[in-house]
């Protein structure tokens, strides 16, 4: 559907448990529906170097209906250059959607994790795009 937002969605946490058995069926779901604007993209940012992209759709019901809109970021969270790093790689992806998009990040991370992972957002300058909006998973 054009008529809908250019969006990235920044899942942090996306090789977790409730990603894998809810999250990423349903935008699955959204995607078979085309509910989904045809200018979005799902970044998975995971800690896990090996994961690759086969790996991480092989158990969720309708992956071939995201796989077009899916790029796995493996990065450290703590690493303030891994969030410039991740700055140029959605960049990269802004260009590719022609403007400026709005940014959704979903943390799907222990609540522990959480509040630094908010901070280098905030750091890096991440969170301060117009239009981007914040999802903790777990208070």
């Amino acid at each position: 559907m054009n008529a809908l937002t250019p969006t990235i969605l920044t899942i942090v946490g996306i090789t977790g448990d409730l990603s894998k058995r809810k999250l990423l069926p349903a935008l699955a779901t959204l995607a078979a529906a085309h509910a989904l604007p045809e200018q979005f993209r799902i970044v998975g940012i995971t800690r896990q170097k090996t994961v690759t992209l086969d790996s991480l759709l092989e158990s969720v019901e309708g992956a071939e209906d995201i796989r077009k809109y899916i790029g796995i970021f493996p990065m450290s969270l703590t690493e303030q250059t891994e969030y410039e790093r991740l700055k140029a790689y959605l960049l990269t992806i802004e260009q590719e959607l022609g403007g400026s998009p709005q940014h959704l990040w979903y943390l799907s991370v222990p609540p522990e994790t959480a509040w630094p992972i908010i901070e280098q957002l905030g750091t890096s300058g991440l969170s301060k795009a117009p239009g981007t909006k914040l999802l903790v998973e777990k208070p």
